[in-house]
Formats: structure tokens, C-alpha cells, sequence
């Protein structure tokens, strides 16, 4: 009887389908840094359980932490035992020239997976994002998050109820961000070459109209000469009645003075009403 009982136990156990542990939560977070991927990896448990790591050829700088205490790496390939699990590295692994690809398949059910992606400010998507639908080509599969600081991306997908033996494949196309700031140093040193040259060449105009001017009035003769004293003396302008009171000249004369000064460009008349008003060029 005993027997029979042992074995109809057997045969209900071995009816009974396996049972397979399942990680409650992972997250894997991968930081770009230069040519490198910083990555950040947790795993939760509803139980203690055993995790196999599998850590990439070149990983450098590991950290990994068990429950809250520091667990010493001593293989790339290592199994810990716990209900939290946090591992930390560096690695090139995931980088390839611009693009970050990852193809990971995982052993175990995993009831929520998070993975993000975080772009430093000197790279950018090699396709723009499409706000509303946020999807991208440089981006493959769709993301269900992007965000951005102003300065660097994260993107983030999230899955649910991952089967044991799936395949996580993701792609992101990055280049070179395009600096601008080049072209408004190159607009201000412009500018400010330009106003040197303006205060520089300013002074020298004046000097040769001045100049010009001198040389013109060294030909003046005595009479023509008092003509253009007395427009000076009078803000460069006066009226040629005036004129013709202070010089003491005749009309005709000085009709024929102010004529041979207009010739020769150094005066110009206004008629106002019935009066004509003589102007110092």
C-alpha cells in the first residue's frame, strides 16, 4: 500500500509542469560615455533565487552587489544568489562606430523589463523624432518614452511578461552633432572688423576732405578767399545781399565772384523767396 501511495505521488509530481523561477523586475540602463557604454543592470526576485551573469569579454570596472552587500567578481561568467541583484561595468561591447546595438536573450520569465538609453550631448539621433508618434529610422523598435534635458537623450522601452528564451534586439543610429556656434564667432569677428575699419577709415576721409579743401583755398584769390572767410564765420552759409554789404562789393562783382566759386564747386546757391542764400561745400 505504501508503495502504491509513493507512486501515485511520483506520477502526480511528475505530471505537474515545471516551475520556473521569474524575475519580478529588470532593468538595464546603458550610459554612452566617449566610446564606451556604462551600463547599470538590476534584477528582482520575488524570492531569493539563483542568477547567472554573464558579463562581456572587456568589461572593466565591475561592481556587483547582492542584497546590499558587495559581491567580488573574480570571472566574467559567475551565478549569485539573491532577490536583489545590481551589476555595474564598462564596456565597448554594445557600440558600434555610431550606432548602439544590443541582441540579448534571457533564460528566465521576466514579468517587467525596462531597458534606457542615455546619448551624451555631443551625439544626437542620425534621423529627427516624429513628436507625436515618437518614432524615428534611426530608432528601431519604437521607444515608449524620449526625453530630453535640453542637452542629452534618454530613450526607453519597456516590456511585459518576456517568455523565457526571447530575444531583446534594439538599434539606435547616432552621429556627430552639429555645432553652430562657429558661424556666430565668425559673424562677430566680421562685424567688429568692420567697425575698426569704419573708425579707422573715418578720420582719414576727413583728412582729405580737409586736405582738399586747404589745397582749394591756397588758388583763392584775395577777394574769392574773403568770400569763403565770411561763409565760414557764418556756419558755412549766408544771404548775398549779406555778402555784399560786409565785402563792400558791387553787385555785378560780386555776381561774378560767386559764379567763378560755383564753377569750381567750392559754393553752391538756394533761391528763398527773392532771395538767394549762398552755401560753403
Amino acid at each position: 500500500m505504501k508503495k502504491i501511495l509513493i507512486l501515485i505521488i511520483a506520477a502526480i509530481l511528475f505530471c505537474l509542469p515545471p516551475v520556473h523561477a521569474e524575475i519580478q523586475d529588470l532593468s538595464l540602463d546603458f550610459t554612452i560615455s566617449l566610446s564606451k557604454v556604462y551600463v547599470v543592470e538590476e534584477v528582482s526576485y520575488a524570492n531569493k533565487n539563483k542568477f547567472n551573469v554573464e558579463l562581456p569579454s572587456d568589461a572593466s570596472e565591475v561592481l556587483v552587489n547582492v542584497d546590499g552587500s558587495d559581491y567580488k567578481a573574480e570571472n566574467k561568467t559567475f551565478m549569485v544568489e539573491g532577490k536583489k541583484i545590481r551589476i555595474i561595468y564598462l564596456t565597448k561591447k554594445f557600440i558600434d562606430k555610431k550606432n548602439f546595438i544590443i541582441d540579448l536573450t534571457y533564460p528566465e520569465d521576466i514579468k517587467n523589463l525596462s531597458i534606457s538609453l542615455h546619448i551624451p550631448s555631443n551625439l544626437e539621433l542620425a534621423r529627427p523624432v516624429e513628436e507625436k508618434t515618437l518614432t524615428s529610422n534611426a530608432i528601431f523598435p519604437k521607444a515608449n518614452s524620449i526625453t530630453t534635458d535640453g542637452q542629452r537623450m534618454k530613450i526607453t522601452w519597456n516590456r511585459s511578461n518576456v517568455r523565457e528564451g526571447d530575444s531583446i534586439s534594439l538599434l539606435v543610429m547616432m552621429q556627430e552633432k552639429k555645432d553652430y556656434s562657429y558661424i556666430v564667432y565668425i559673424l562677430v569677428i566680421v562685424v567688429v572688423i568692420l567697425l575698426l575699419y569704419i573708425f579707422i577709415r573715418k578720420p582719414k576721409i576727413k583728412t582729405i576732405i580737409k586736405t582738399r579743401t586747404s589745397r582749394i583755398e591756397e588758388h583763392l584769390k584775395e577777394d574769392e578767399e574773403q568770400i569763403v572767410r565770411i561763409l565760414k564765420s557764418r556756419e558755412r552759409q549766408c544771404e548775398q545781399g549779406t555778402l555784399r554789404v560786409v565785402t563792400g562789393f558791387s553787385k555785378a562783382k560780386l555776381s561774378g565772384l560767386l559764379q567763378e566759386l560755383e564753377d569750381r564747386k567750392i559754393i553752391y546757391k538756394e533761391k528763398r523767396g527773392k532771395k538767394n542764400i549762398i552755401f560753403l561745400k
